[in-house]
């Protein structure tokens, strides 16, 4: 009489393993492969464990091997199998179970459950690249092995004639790529599509001002509707770019100012200086009334204002005619002239990427940054000294 076992194949190579199916029939022992790979702490009592998909994966599993089962008692009882051996009768539940075992987990399902770790601006970016991927396919049924080298490039073409900029592709490939790591490392999957799939980006234009730039912005007359939004991109520019999002909900009364940015979670302390005490003075009231949920609504006037700074003639019907100094300014400017300045002052790219909560910087630099606040300190103290004193 045949009989099967999971068997989870630990014999040869690096977790994770291939999950089998053991057939023995006739005093022969051998394995039946199955299209999932787990960890040993992953195979607990016949079940899948500690996986993000484990319920699915062992529902998948049993019936797998509940299909086997059913057709060697059938065969068993017709007796088909009778006076063959192991490897035959491994041959004839191969040709009969046609294709790969339904076992792997789709790449939509494991997209979308990292896409609801996400928060605020990144869980949109990545829904509107599930929402591309979905409309080329039936994302939710393509399995991580399906998605080669070919099919990217396939991808890409589709989203080219959908009119998507470089950039854009770029960001949904760095989505998709991030995806692909976490499921491997979750061993949901061995496949790597990437290794031969390129992402590029094009080089985009820095929206920054140069150190006279920012001068004569800081410096400006702004009217009464201007003021407001043009502190408020100074009080930024001041606290190292920081971004809206958590400018409005950081206490501002101590000597630092600490928060984790929310973009990448990575903690920030910035000494409060006596220009920045001033300033948060200043726009103290303006900023009381934004908050996590209408800060949007705000950065959009704010925006809007920036572009507008700049002389200013009544025309016809008394309506106000700008002339903006920098008609495409925004309030990220200010973050990018921080790194701008600081380069400028002789400040190094890894000390900036420190300071600005870029992940990309030395690790040596951050490490010992953490360790000593003093050196972001004195390089911000020197950025400001430049901007304001021309020291």
């Amino acid at each position: 009489m045949a009989t099967t076992k999971f068997y989870l194949d630990t014999r040869k190579g690096e977790a994770p393993f291939p999950m089998k199916v053991r057939l023995t029939h006739a005093g022969q022992t051998v394995f039946i492969l199955l299209n999932v790979k787990l960890n040993p702490e992953q195979w607990v009592g016949e079940k899948v464990v500690k996986h993000p998909m484990a319920q699915m994966m062992t529902n998948q599993l049993v019936a797998r091997k509940s299909e086997i089962d059913c057709l060697l008692f059938d065969w068993e009882r017709s007796g088909k199998i009778r006076g063959k051996s192991a490897k035959d009768v491994k041959k004839m539940l191969e040709a009969e179970i046609s294709g790969e075992p339904e076992v792997s987990v789709s790449f939509g399902e494991v997209y979308k459950k990292y896409m609801n770790r996400k928060e605020g601006n990144t869980f949109k970016s990545y829904e509107n690249t599930y929402k591309a991927l979905a409309g080329y396919c039936d994302i939710d049924h393509v399995s991580f092995e399906q998605m080669t080298p070919r099919w990217l490039e396939d991808f890409d073409s589709y989203l080219i004639n959908k009119g998507n900029s470089q950039n854009t592709r770029s960001m949904s490939y760095r989505y998709m790529r991030a995806v692909f790591n976490y499921a491997i490392d979750e061993g949901i999957t061995m496949s790597y599509p990437f290794r031969k799939f390129k992402i590029k980006r094009a080089e985009t234009k820095k929206k920054s001002l140069s150190l006279e730039q920012l001068r004569e912005l800081w410096n400006y007359p702004a009217d009464e509707s201007q003021e407001r939004y043009l502190d408020l991109f100074k009080l930024i520019f001041l606290l190292r770019g920081i971004n809206l999002i958590d400018l409005v909900q950081v206490d501002l009364s101590g000597k630092r100012v600490e928060y984790n940015r929310s973009k990448t979670k990575k903690p920030y302390s910035i000494k409060v200086e006596p220009e920045i005490r001033e300033m948060i003075n200043r726009v103290g009231p303006f900023l009381a009334q934004m908050n996590k949920e209408n800060y949007r609504n705000y950065e959009g006037r704010m925006n809007k204002a920036l572009k507008t700074i700049g002389p200013c003639e009544v025309g016809k019907r008394g309506k106000k005619v700008y002339r903006p100094l920098f008609p495409k300014l925004s309030v990220y400017w200010a973050r990018h002239t921080f790194a701008t300045i600081g380069y400028e002052c002789g400040i190094s790219m890894d000390l900036i990427s420190d300071m600005l909560g870029h992940s990309n910087g030395m690790a040596v630099t951050n490490i010992y940054i953490r360790k000593n606040e003093k050196v972001a300190d004195e390089a911000a103290r020197k950025i400001i000294d430049k901007v304001l004193y021309d020291k």
